[in-house]
């Protein structure tokens, strides 16, 4: 898991746990944490991008952050789920199917 920030934003932004060991098929949910480090309300949303590129049809998020804006308060912090899997049918595939780890991305 992997999170970015533009410099001119004031929020931190971490993913809680660095990977997680899935099986295709496997529901899993991990968690992003995001703070409001100034002291006025941000808008923001969650942009995200899986990489291989080729693995990317294959991730599936139920539940997503990055679904919708969201406003964080002052000085507010708040973990985030985000619930996904791997579709078995990348096993299918003949360009994706050796791929050790899949990055996602914010």
């Amino acid at each position: 898991f992997d999170a970015n920030v533009d410099p001119a934003v004031p929020l931190a932004f971490k993913a809680v746990s660095p990977h997680v060991d899935v099986k295709l098929g496997e529901r899993v949910m991990t968690f992003y944490e995001v703070t409001n480090v100034s002291d006025h309300p941000v808008e923001a949303m969650a942009a995200y991008n899986v990489a291989p590129h080729n693995t990317g049809k294959y991730f599936n998020k139920i539940e997503c952050f990055c679904f919708e804006t969201r406003v964080y308060r002052p000085g507010e912090t708040v973990r985030l789920p985000v619930i996904f899997f791997v579709s078995p049918e990348l096993e299918d595939d003949q360009f994706a199917r050796d791929a050790q780890a899949i990055t996602l991305s914010y």
